[in-house]
């Protein structure tokens, strides 16, 4: 099947000018449409959005650069090239109008030796954005393929008798390089939340393998230990293999029985939790990020709970960032002083964690778009409560 013509659009109000290109674009194989106002002519190009567009500068009304800077203002037509014709060939004004947008210009009055090379050129740029406009496309498809992917892995909220855990979690791009996670085994529960260096496909692909490893049941080390689990992604996970990207990672268990809080942590920032009689409290500090040193040792800790408490778990996206008050920003040691103020505990069950969740929420500024990923996580333990989950 034929190719249809390209479209080329003239807007003049001249209806000489408008004639002679007509019947000299169509002798080239061009669809011609023409119009006499600026008007007009955007809305022609709206309508059927030409390849080219040949637009006298000294319209009434819209001149020819109020025309090219509204059409430059629409997504759908970025692509269409813009020959000003002009009667002046001064460089101030060449320079002023390519400021808006315009892409080239022909001098009346014109040689159709020069505007016929100057429309082939057009066409070819034309082509060129066009190709890139659907090879975009087709990327962002991919990625938002993959962004799905990545969020079907989060889990759900859990609203249980025991324990009431809700988040907030949001990439910085199409994918980001945080995850996290929190499920059962047997009558403990364990999160983890871990932060790969950098942005984009590259760190997500590391978060998605690291998290793969730690729930999808390959995990040689007891799940239950938590400096095991942190050795084990430390040897799996070198930098040498990985782009020279690593992560950080917060990785613990509590276990009801015991009421015994086990974690670890590979250079994450350190997560608190607040106790219902003894106020806050910041976990203690971890080793360094996981891919950095073989062989490197981590750290055991041991917290005993046993009454109602809310745990916090985040990324450094929570408070590096220019959005937030600069009071709390830039580091991790300024940003506990927001600890002080959270809110005391509350009788109802998941109560205390939702208002712990929307207080932080509001207080780090978790709406404001931010350069780097995002994710926050409060989790509200009733161990008084010891029916099954």
């Amino acid at each position: 099947m034929a190719r249809p013509p390209e479209q080329i659009l003239i807007i003049d109000d001249d209806p000489n000018i408008r004639e002679l290109l007509d019947r000299f674009l169509v002798r080239q194989g061009y669809l011609a449409l023409t119009a006499e106002t600026g008007e007009d002519g955007i809305a022609l190009a709206v309508r059927h959005r030409p390849a080219l567009i040949i637009c006298d500068y000294g319209l009434p009304g819209m001149d020819g650069l109020d025309v090219c800077e509204a059409l430059r203002n629409r997504q759908d037509l970025e692509s269409s090239y813009f020959i000003l014709l002009t009667a002046s060939g001064d460089m101030d004004s060449k320079v002023a109008a390519f400021d808006r947008g315009v892409d080239d210009f022909i001098t009346k009055p014109f040689d159709f030796r020069e505007l016929q090379s100057r429309i082939k050129a057009g066409m070819r740029i034309f082509h060129l954005n066009e190709a890139l406009r659907r090879r975009q496309s087709i990327m962002d498809f991919d990625l938002n393929q993959a962004r799905e992917y990545v969020r079907s892995q989060i889990p759900r909220p859990m609203k249980d008798r025991r324990a009431w855990i809700d988040f907030i979690y949001r990439p910085s791009h199409t994918l980001g390089g945080d995850m996290f996670h929190f499920d059962w085994i047997n009558d403990c529960l364990r999160f983890f939340v871990l932060d790969v260096s950098g942005h984009g496909i590259g760190s997500s692909l590391l978060s998605v393998a690291a998290h793969q490893l730690l729930v999808g049941g390959r995990l040689q080390a007891d799940p239950l230990q938590p400096v095991d689990v942190l050795q084990e992604l430390n040897r799996a996970f070198p930098m040498e293999k990985q782009n020279r990207l690593f992560f950080t990672i917060w990785y613990g268990v509590y276990d009801f029985n015991a009421g015994l809080l086990h974690y670890g942590s590979a250079g994450h920032p350190q997560g608190f939790l607040k106790r219902a009689d003894k106020g806050t409290t910041v976990l203690n500090k971890g080793g360094i990020p996981i891919g950095m040193v073989p062989g490197y040792e981590y750290r055991d800790n041991r917290l005993e709970i046993k009454q109602p408490f809310v745990l916090c778990l985040f990324t450094d996206g929570l408070y590096e960032d220019e959005t937030i008050p600069p009071d709390y920003n830039g580091s991790l040691d300024s940003f506990h002083k927001l600890l002080a103020r959270i809110p005391d505990a509350q009788s109802a069950p998941g109560y205390w964690g939702g208002t712990v969740l929307q207080w932080l929420y509001t207080e780090a500024h978790c709406l404001s778009p931010r350069e780097d990923d995002l994710t926050l996580i409060v989790a509200e333990i009733n161990q008084s409560d010891r029916s099954g989950s």
